[in-house]
């Protein structure tokens, strides 16, 4: 999975000397180049996200071709070296589809990924309008809450995907979670894909789904799992240590003679303008 090169400028601190479409040109190259590195290792899926496209589109309607025109051109450089075979998916945060749509498609992502449980399916109605004819996963389980979902609440996802068939042919849905597992642990995403993979199978045995149908998506989510059994364990946040006292009889033997006496008066802070600790570094050098 790479971030995109219109959300990368979004979400940084970008030079404001160079015109955004330039900058947005040179990080789709550096993302180009890992693109071509993950496909030589084997990889058939690569995923550029772009959850901040619409987040970035001006507000005046006269400013949006040119906008569009440059934040497409930068997502398909990055994929304009992979293989005709990879597979190139993209992940799209909740707003309003309606607008951006032709953009969208325009992406040329085999199959796109969307935000879609707050909204319980609404934003399909774009899609479904558009007569959309790339792969798209809506999101049945919401990852935004570290609550589990319990097992009684299977009946609730498979009324998600009956809402996304309902929209989208069976051959184009992939079932998915609405957004990445990163900010998930271990605990909190184990059961709920279980239970994702579960609805799944209960809505392709009442609906006599073909085994093609509905496997993207939780396939990839499946192997979520044994790679966060190899995340490392975060380190335990140590305490500082306390401050050292030095007593003037230590600093006399230390600095000598010629070291300054301070006045039981005046502090080093105050006369330094600094903490204690800092004029005694300073001194021992």
């Amino acid at each position: 999975m790479l971030t995109g090169p219109v959300t990368i400028l979004a979400w940084s601190f970008v030079r404001d000397d160079v015109p955004l479409a330039e900058s947005a040109d040179q990080i789709a190259l550096a993302l180009s180049d890992e693109a071509s590195d993950l496909e030589a290792a084997g990889i058939g899926i690569v995923q550029v996200d772009e959850p901040a496209l619409r987040e970035l589109l001006p507000l005046r309607e006269a400013d949006r071709k040119s906008y569009l025109d440059w934040s497409l051109r930068s997502f398909r450089l990055v994929n304009s070296r992979v293989a005709p075979g990879t597979q190139i998916h993209t992940h799209l945060c909740c707003s309003e589809f309606g607008e951006i749509i032709d953009a969208v498609n325009a992406l040329d992502a085999d199959v796109t990924s969307i935000e879609a449980v707050q909204s319980r399916m609404e934003v399909l109605d774009d899609i479904a309008s558009f007569d959309f004819v790339r792969g798209i996963g809506p999101g049945v389980y919401d990852l935004h809450s570290p609550r589990v979902p319990s097992v009684r609440e299977l009946t609730e996802l498979t009324e998600l995907i009956d809402a996304a068939l309902a929209k989208v042919p069976a051959d184009r849905l992939w079932v998915n979670p609405d957004c990445g597992l990163k900010t998930r642990g271990c605990s909190e995403v184990r059961a709920p894909l279980a239970n994702l993979v579960a609805a799944r199978d209960v809505v392709r045995s009442c609906n006599t789904v073909s085994e093609s149908a509905l496997a993207g998506g939780l396939t990839c989510a499946a192997a979520a799992p044994p790679l966060c059994q190899r995340r490392p364990r975060a380190r335990p946040i140590r305490p500082e240590p306390p401050p050292r006292r030095w007593s003037t009889a230590v600093l006399s033997s230390l600095l000598g003679s010629t070291a300054p006496r301070v006045p039981a008066t005046e502090s080093a802070h105050s006369r330094r303008g600094a903490s204690p600790r800092c004029y005694r570094s300073a001194r021992l050098r």
